[in-house]
């Protein structure tokens, strides 16, 4: 019975601790964690890869053909190394560029393309080259700067900057006297050339 005894009075010094501690009494609430930090978007990079853009009517505004893109789904922007992009105007209007880099941005509609930019539209039967292009498809406009050099069916032409549409056809030349040719004949003389 000694032994009992011993066990009996040990469960009763439990039984006293745990009352006195505030075993089984409800404990006050206690403040909510503070919300975990938003970690940012994931960026994701591909391999060889062809990517189609549409836009909110599901029209493809852009298809890149890239060694490599990097993709910011935060931004909707994409980075692409060493490729080529064929870009869709209104109208049907295309526009091909050969980069060594390009920025892609659905959100604006524009591309940034830069590394020995090559343009050109089989349409208008013109090409230029520069050190980069702006492609914006809201206003359906291009501008190329830096070593501008290109053709189109009325000539040959060297510039600093060029700014036109997605078809080439209207070209304006600024910052340099080595153009070589009248680029974007007017209308009027157009038609009387027919």
């Amino acid at each position: 019975m000694p032994v009992l005894s011993r066990a009996v009075t040990l469960l009763c010094a439990v039984i006293l601790v745990a009352a006195s501690g505030g075993c089984g009494k409800r404990r006050a609430a206690q403040e909510p964690s503070p919300p975990a930090k938003e970690r940012p978007a994931l960026g994701v990079t591909i391999k060889r890869s062809e990517t189609v853009q549409e836009d909110e009517r599901g029209r493809p505004m852009w298809r890149i053909l890239a060694e490599q893109t990097e993709l910011d789904q935060a931004a909707a922007r994409a980075t692409v190394r060493k490729g080529e992009v064929e870009v869709f105007g209104e109208k049907g209007r295309r526009l091909i560029l050969s980069f060594g880099g390009l920025t892609a941005n659905a959100e604006s509609r524009r591309l940034y393309a830069w590394g020995g930019v090559t343009a050109k539209s089989d349409e208008a039967g013109a090409w230029f080259r520069a050190d980069t292009v702006t492609v914006d498809l809201k206003t359906d406009r291009v501008v190329a700067a830096g070593n501008v050099q290109g053709s189109n069916p009325v000539g040959s032409f060297q510039a600093d900057r060029l700014e036109t549409d997605m078809n080439l056809d209207r070209i304006r030349l600024s910052g340099s006297d080595k153009v070589t040719a009248v680029i974007g004949l007017p209308e009027k003389l157009q038609e009387n050339k027919r």
